[in-house]
């Protein structure tokens, strides 16, 4: 799976791995563009009433998952318990 598939499938499947609760919130990528001109890729999901979303940095699980093998949902739930 390529980086821009793994972002599209987050941002598309997130929900199913997080609490009823979530169910309603919002998800959404932020692009980032660093001092020496790096995009950095920010995860972020927010429920209805709440001010602030943390910040869930996809490069960095995307590179946990490739290094260690681990498949898709795996990744998904670690990225849900995050949250």
């Amino acid at each position: 799976m390529t980086y821009q598939e793994f972002r599209e499938y987050v941002t598309g499947h997130i929900k199913d791995y997080l609490p009823d609760s979530y169910q309603d919130a919002e998800v959404w990528i932020r692009t980032k563009v660093e001092v020496n001109d790096r995009k950095t890729d920010m995860l972020l999901v927010r429920r209805q009433g709440e001010n602030f979303a943390p910040v869930i940095y996809l490069e960095e699980i995307y590179q946990v998952m490739e290094n260690q093998e681990l498949d898709v949902p795996a990744m998904l739930r670690t990225v849900a318990e995050m949250r």
